[in-house]
């Protein structure tokens, strides 16, 4: 059960990381996007997706939450 735990540790961990990955990815290009204004439907585009990624994200940090209490009350 601990190893299970622990699996799940680390995955919301990973995510976590890809998150603040994404985030700084979008800042860089944001930052090239207003140099860059005529590609203004590629900026839509890129930030709906990084919408959907945190969205799927978030679902996943959910799961792992439902998973880590059904851990605990198996216990």
């Amino acid at each position: 059960m601990m190893k299970i735990l622990k699996s799940v540790e680390i995955q919301v961990s990973k995510n976590t990381k890809l998150l603040e990955l994404i985030d700084n990815k979008v800042d860089v290009i944001n930052k090239i996007d207003d140099i860059k204004a005529p590609n203004a439907d590629r900026q839509i585009d890129i930030s709906r997706d990084i919408k959907f990624i945190k969205h799927k994200m978030r679902e996943t940090e959910e799961n792992v939450f439902i998973i880590k209490r059904q851990l605990k009350l198996a216990k």
